[in-house]
């Protein structure tokens, strides 16, 4: 960064980079936040013209955008829904009661296929392009299958004859009166045509004119609530958004009802399909039992809890069958005893008394009772006759001959004959009982079987009777049910609109218009390549700001403004202040004065910072370097010749040919002399030199104002005798790309660059760092009229 070289001097200490008018260093960074914003300030108020317009056209916008955005309306309805339909629970094989879950009731109220009933029952698929051109289209409808587009029904001039067209094609011709538009799905057979006049209409799909008012309808049930609050929102005519909402409505409770009923129906048709196969699976489990109970009636049963009829064959079966087995086992003792007897009967015969003692032997068996009787009454007539005889004796020995056959053949023959019976019968017994076990080891198998059939009937029987009692109820409740949804709040069209968008809009077309107009200005701020502010001085060209000139206007009677006049001569001291105390004490002052482009005021600077310095009583040299288009000469009214030309061309002219007096004692001039085509060569050579360096001997400051640095090289051939060079920006005119460039070329020329003046201030906004207003100041042109730039160049 280029910064003025530190010097000290009598008048005015200034720190290194400081600018000579005041200027401070750069603050925390809140300050430089602030100069920004000051910055964008001033922006805005450089652009407020085009700001103001951006904003007029905006407004002009809205208001036009208001008169193709329609208000908008809102209706709202209010649906009731049964509570108990909620509460219903599920109570059998197939839910008949309730007819959607309570999240379904807002799905089926938004479903396709209900707006697209009402779509085409209340024609909104039609849309004439005037809203006054209802009339033909009275009665208009439309097939399943439609062709939508943009459509045009032009009537001849005579009126007997029409053309439909669809974007710009014709359709079909016919004969007024006829149907239109068959082939593209219409069913339309207008009243009331026009002769000579076209009606243009646009057709869409029902479908999608369905799901359009779809997006358009709102539709709420809260959790645990009963009612189902309904909104459709929309710019058509509030009239027909509350007609459209009440026929959904009213579509929407004979569409639950109709579906109510046939889930109805349908639950009722199942139950009797399912009242069929169980009365059939009832029939067959008891055709099942009556079976089992045939085939096993003759069989044995075991205990528990069973029919009459099994029981009454169940005790005697098992009685007989333990009567047998205790038979059994009597004969086979008996026959054993029998045995045992005959087996140790002695020789002398069987006794009697031992047969007694098997009563089965003798109870029944009247042989052997007889004989048994007949050995009793011999043995009792053989005691009888040995009381009288000798057992010698015939008849004696005749009832022991008796005695002993009856003891020995006839009792044992007879007790062999019931052995064998015993045996025999013993047998039957056991085979008997063999048979009656076997059938009573299937009395379980035969017991578990028919328990499972009577549990098959009685399930059987629950299940049809249970769907018996469901289907009666559901045939009674197919009679006789209610939908469950009633209309609690009809629709009713608004009188205002709900959302009216004109004021939005125009709000919109406000801000948006100042936002991008204020977002133009800073675009067009940041692209300027005009110089405006002070730091882009200091941070894009690298330049201290030594002073500042303000922006000088003329009042009603074209005379400078004395506030602005004191502002410029306080300005020029401090240039004036800040300048001197970059050489040593006693050291002349040698600088150039010039400008990246023409009209930045540095002919300006040049003459009042000259007056300035003769002020102050310093004798100053001003160089009219410019040998293009000088005009200094006529700003201090002196002769243009002789001159710095002059002076160059000729070596043999000293230095007080040139030199030219003006009003002020300590200030003298070179005028640039007479215009000549080796000018600028001149400035380069020695004689120059040789004047800047003689020119210390006998002055305290030499100021040379030279062309601009866009014009050529004089400016940098200037800076090179003097050594050092102060540049004027003047705001809103200098173009700092041009500056910059220069400024590179500069710095590698032996030139010291001190700084740049602020010239065309005003001292507002940003600017306003840099300006103050003096109690009372003596502007320095009075008394030889150079104030305002436009002086100088009326001069020139």
């Amino acid at each position: 960064m280029r910064t003025i070289l530190p010097a000290t001097t009598g008048e005015m200490p200034i720190d290194r980079g400081l600018v000579a008018s005041g200027a401070r260093h750069p603050g925390p960074p809140s300050a430089v936040t602030l100069k920004r914003l000051q910055r964008y300030f001033g922006a805005v108020k450089q652009y407020k013209w085009m700001i103001l317009a951006i904003v007029g056209a905006a407004i002009g916008a809205g208001l036009l955008a208001t008169r193709f955005v329609p208000p908008s309306y809102e209706v709202n309805a209010t649906l009731w829904i049964s509570a108990e339909t909620a509460r219903r629970q599920d109570r059998g094989p197939i839910r008949g009661q309730e007819l959607v879950a309570a999240s379904g009731w807002v799905e089926l109220l938004r479903s396709v296929a209900l707006s697209e009933s009402i779509v085409r029952q209340l024609g909104l698929y039609l849309k004439p392009s005037e809203a006054n051109d209802s009339l033909p289209f009275i009665g208009f409808g439309i097939k399943d299958h439609v062709v939508p587009g943009l459509y045009t029904l032009r009537v001849d001039g005579d009126g007997q004859k029409y053309a439909l067209l669809r974007k710009k094609e014709l359709v079909e011709r016919g004969v007024v009166g006829d149907s239109v538009g068959r082939s593209v799905g219409f069913l339309w057979q207008p009243k009331a045509l026009t002769a000579g006049k076209e009606h243009d209409f646009s057709i869409v799909e029902p479908h999608e004119a369905a799901v359009t008012l779809l997006n358009a309808l709102n539709a709420s049930l809260p959790d645990g609530s009963s009612f189902l609050r309904v909104s459709l929102t929309g710019k058509d005519r509030p009239i027909l958004l509350a007609t459209i909402v009440n026929r959904w409505l009213e579509a929407y409770i004979r569409m639950t009802g109709q579906l109510k009923r046939r889930n109805l129906t349908e639950f009722v048709g199942i139950l009797d399909g399912q009242l069929n196969l169980a009365e059939a699976r009832l029939r067959g489990a008891e055709s099942a039992l009556e079976n089992f109970r045939v085939q096993t009636i003759t069989l044995p049963q075991e205990g528990g809890p069973v029919a009459a009829g099994v029981e009454q064959t169940r005790d005697p079966v098992f009685q007989d069958y333990f009567k047998t087995k205790l038979e059994y086992e009597s004969v086979h003792r008996d026959r054993e005893a029998l045995e045992h007897i005959l087996r140790d009967a002695p020789s002398a015969g069987v006794d009697p008394e031992m047969l007694f003692a098997v009563p089965a032997v003798v109870v029944g068996n009247e042989r052997l009772k007889a004989a048994i009787g007949e050995l009793a009454t011999k043995e009792a007539q053989l005691r009888t006759a040995r009381l009288t005889y000798t057992d010698k004796y015939k008849g004696v020995q005749d009832l022991e001959r008796a005695t002993g056959i009856l003891r020995q053949q006839t009792i044992p023959d007879i007790a062999r004959a019931s052995l064998e019976e015993f045996k025999l019968r013993e047998a039957q017994l056991a085979s008997r009982i063999d048979g009656a076990s076997t059938e009573l080891r299937r009395i379980p198998s035969r017991t578990i079987e028919e328990m499972r059939l009577r549990r098959e009937v009685a399930v059987a029987e629950n299940l049809y009777t249970t769907l018996l009692t469901r289907y009666g109820e559901a045939k009674l409740t197919e009679a006789s049910e209610t939908p469950d949804v009633a209309v609690l709040d009809s629709a009713v069209a608004p009188n205002r609109p709900t959302r009216n968008t004109a004021p939005k809009l125009m709000l919109l077309a406000v801000l948006g218009g100042l936002g991008f107009a204020i977002a133009l200005v800073i675009v067009l701020d940041m692209v300027d390549a005009r110089f405006r502010y002070p730091e882009q001085a200091t941070d894009e060209l690298g330049l201290d700001i030594v002073g500042f000139m303000p922006r000088l206007t003329q009042n009603r009677n074209r005379s400078i403004d004395p506030l602005l006049a004191a502002q410029l001569t306080e300005g020029i001291r401090c240039i004036r202040v800040g300048l001197r105390s970059t050489t040593p004490d006693g050291a002349p002052l040698m600088l150039t004065i010039s400008s990246p482009c023409s009209g930045d005021g540095k002919s300006l600077l040049a003459a009042n910072l000259a007056v300035s310095f003769a002020e102050a009583g310093y004798k100053t040299l001003l160089i009219d370097g410019d040998v293009r288009r000088g005009a200094l000469a006529s700003t201090f009214n002196v002769r243009a010749s002789p001159g710095l030309m002059e002076y160059l061309r000729a070596p043999e002219l000293s230095l007080r040919d040139i030199v030219h007096p003006t009003l002020h004692p300590n200030l003298v001039l070179i005028p640039s002399g007479a215009r000549s085509r080796r000018g600028v060569e001149l400035l380069a050579s020695e004689q120059l030199r040789r004047l800047i360096v003689s020119a210390p001997e006998q002055f305290d400051v030499v100021l040379v104002d030279t062309p601009p640095l866009g014009v050529g090289v004089d400016a940098f051939a200037m800076g090179i005798a003097t050594g050092s060079m102060l540049l004027v920006l003047r705001t809103g005119k200098t173009n700092r790309k041009l500056a910059e460039a220069k400024l590179e070329f500069a710095d590698r020329l032996p030139i010291r660059m001190l700084g740049a003046v602020l010239n065309d201030v005003r001292a507002q906004g940003i600017y306003e760092y840099y300006s103050y207003t003096p109690r009372f100041s003596e502007p320095i042109g009075e008394r030889i009229g150079i104030v305002d730039e436009g002086t100088v160049r009326a001069r020139a």
